[in-house]
């Protein structure tokens, strides 16, 4: 059942996604202090998460029967590629049964949900995150048509797979967080989290990644 689930959301995000997506997204019931703030963090723990919740298919694929391990391990080795990764534009609402894990995590006195932030989305800026090992692109500058366009399609980069992020549900005193992340390397291959951020010395970092379902 979480297999089904897994590929119908993940397909469902990218026929979404292929919509034309509008840029005049509303923040008026949210202090802009509030929402640079919540940006700030996310972008301290922006390549963590990546790191922590993709599957690099040069190594990944190497636990597959018949595969030539020592092989492709060298290969891997000297090959010098970024991977490529397609970040979905805007942060996405965190599922039902994903915001249960979250309230449960947390003791009722220092954690209270905020449900605006499932219907109030920013855009992600691409532009905060350099660094010496990734590229990231829009992911609505990928192929569009059916659902599995992009994966389809051949490139001439290392396509790494696609992320969606929501936003973060910080305690009340703003020294931890919570976010959900879903990664997709095919049409039948991905993994959902919940990822646990705390603050420590004066610097954001991951916690805890828990996978929630996987396919």
């Amino acid at each position: 059942m979480k297999l089904l689930k897994i590929i119908f959301i993940m397909q469902l995000f990218f026929t979404l996604n292929n919509c034309r997506q509008k840029e005049d997204v509303s923040m008026g019931k949210e202090p802009d202090s509030y929402l640079n703030f919540e940006k700030k963090v996310f972008k301290e723990v922006f390549i963590e998460i990546v790191d922590s919740t993709h599957k690099d298919g040069r190594v990944y694929l190497q636990e597959l029967p018949g595969m030539d391990f020592e092989k492709r391990k060298a290969k891997f080795e000297k090959d010098t590629n970024k991977l490529v990764f397609a970040i979905f534009d805007f942060t996405w609402p965190i599922w039902k049964e994903n915001k249960k894990e979250i309230i449960n995590h947390y003791n009722n006195s220092e954690f209270a949900y905020d449900d605006s932030k499932d219907i109030e989305k920013f855009k992600i800026d691409l532009q905060e995150f350099p660094n010496s090992k990734y590229i990231f692109k829009y992911n609505s500058k990928f192929p569009k048509g059916d659902k599995y366009k992009i994966w389809e399609t051949k490139y001439d980069f290392e396509f790494a797979g696609a992320l969606v992020f929501s936003r973060i549900q910080f305690t009340k005193n703003f020294e931890k967080g919570a976010l959900a992340v879903s990664y997709a390397c095919g049409t039948k291959c991905g993994w959902n989290y919940l990822v646990f951020i705390k603050k420590k010395n004066q610097k954001w970092i991951v916690e805890e990644v828990k996978v929630t379902s996987m396919s």
